[in-house]
């Protein structure tokens, strides 16, 4: 119950992909929390102890709601060219748009 607790509250689709697989594994042992189930089977099952499991399962799988793995967080690099791109902005002057510095490439050929 603390897995699908934790997994519920911090929304990892790891965590809650295993928590839905256990759950599909050990879903029979759900019925161990009810009274009658040990007739039912004709064992003598603590029902109280995995009753209190669950509930100390689910009260720490909120107590721990933000500790564990978390969602990824994303950065996004940020392109700080000291170039401009646009060389008509509207931003600049005009005494800034004749400064424009152009190169021009001599090539010489292999002899």
């Amino acid at each position: 119950f603390f897995l699908v607790t934790h997994a519920f509250f911090t929304r990892n689709k790891e965590m809650l992909g295993a928590a839905f697989v256990l759950i599909f594994l050990y879903g029979g042992l759900i019925y161990g929390l009810f009274p009658d189930y040990g007739k039912l089977i004709g064992k003598n099952i603590s029902w109280e102890g995995h009753l209190a499991g669950a509930l100390s399962g689910i009260f720490f799988g909120i107590l721990y709601r933000n500790h564990g793995p978390q969602q990824p967080m994303f950065f996004i690099e940020d392109d700080d060219d000291d170039e401009d791109d646009d060389p008509d902005a509207y931003w600049k002057t005009p005494e800034q748009r004749a400064q424009e510095t152009t190169v021009h490439y001599h090539y010489k050929e292999r002899e």
